[in-house]
């Protein structure tokens, strides 16, 4: 009985060992969950009734993660990321709308492939007011994520960083050129420098689009571009910033601006620590859509935000926000142009 007992421990010990060298050096279990309150009044609409609502998503969207690597050797390491988003206030089915993609990382800089934020949503960090909220100037401008996108990372030079990317189809599954007939296969094509070193963070990004048709590749017609800009400064007693926008609606049916040509967007933001465990966040943001022979309209929104850390994990918040919409620059909320909310995030 005894020497069953020792050789059962044995080869727990061994399979142990093997399981080890099998799995990844570090996997990550993390997340956000966000729940608060949120009044919301002034419709576009006549008649329409103000509305009173538990939400989720107040201050940033309810996600589930897993994420891991593993070291190869020589400095060479295999990461990999998959992050599920929810709607914390009901029962909603989890998807990848937060991303996933794997990827290697060495002396040579890093290359990731998979559905992620691409370098146009990295700018939006250098926002100090983080422009978030249900109502906020964030809402005038959006960037995202490219699904088929293959990305590449310089090395970090005393905080310069470059970056290029490619994606096959920036709005789903890949599809044979002479199969269907509306615009498959819109590709990007991306490049960003960023720049961060001690109270400096910048960076500038471009992405131009072009869309292939059932039966003819569109290459000579205007291409659909995507270009922003921004910069933070961080003096001690509060961080400041200014952000540049530019999209181009030509003819590839990616950059879609309701008939106008061009829009422009830009916005200002000031966050500022109380004490240890307080913050203030205010932001402004102007857009204004153009071109193709029809009248100008501008949309602008402003938002002011508190937190207070009650931990390094839970955070309370409250925030105002207010949009003032001359035509269709803006889509959000559901139509109201203001907003007042609260509530807690808690990040594991």
């Amino acid at each position: 009985m005894q020497k069953k007992l020792i050789a059962l421990a044995v080869a727990s010990l061994v399979s142990g060992a093997a399981f080890a060298q099998v799995a990844p050096n570090n996997v990550t279990l993390y997340g956000i969950v966000d729940m608060g309150y949120q009044y919301s009044w002034d419709n576009t609409a006549a008649n329409a009734k103000n509305m009173s609502e538990v939400k989720s998503g107040g201050l940033d969207g309810s996600r589930v993660g897993v994420k891991g690597e593993e070291d190869l050797g020589n400095g060479l390491k295999a990461f990999f990321d998959a992050t599920w988003s929810f709607a914390s206030d009901y029962n909603s089915t989890p998807t990848m709308g937060e991303g996933s993609s794997v990827g290697l990382e060495g002396n040579f800089g890093k290359v990731r492939a998979g559905y992620f934020g691409n370098f146009l949503d990295d700018n939006t960090g250098t926002d100090a007011s983080g422009r978030h909220g249900m109502i906020n100037s964030g809402s005038l401008y959006g960037t995202g994520k490219y699904e088929n996108f293959v990305a590449y990372y310089s090395p970090v030079f005393s905080g310069l960083q470059f970056k290029a990317g490619f994606s096959s189809n920036v709005g789903g599954v890949d599809v044979a050129p002479l199969s269907g007939t509306g615009i498959a296969n819109h590709r990007a094509y991306t490049a960003a420098v960023s720049y961060a070193n001690g109270p400096i963070s910048t960076g500038l990004a471009y992405a131009q689009y072009r869309g292939q048709t059932a039966n003819l590749y569109v290459g000579n017609n205007k291409k659909d571009s995507d270009l922003n800009a921004g910069f933070k400064y961080d003096f001690g007693v509060a961080a400041a910033s200014v952000f540049f926008a530019q999209q181009k609606d030509g003819d590839q049916g990616v950059v879609n601006l309701g008939g106008f040509e061009k829009k422009n967007f830009w916005a200002l933001g000031v966050a500022a620590p109380i004490g240890a465990n307080d913050t203030i966040k205010a932001g402004y943001g102007q857009a204004k859509l153009s071109g193709n022979g029809l009248n100008s309209i501008k949309g602008q929104a402003w938002d002011i935000v508190y937190l207070h850390s009650l931990s390094k994990r839970s955070t309370v918040y409250a925030m105002y926000g207010n949009l003032n919409d001359e035509g269709t620059v803006i889509a959000n909320n559901g139509g109201y142009k203001q907003a007042f909310n609260v509530g807690l995030r808690h990040t594991f």
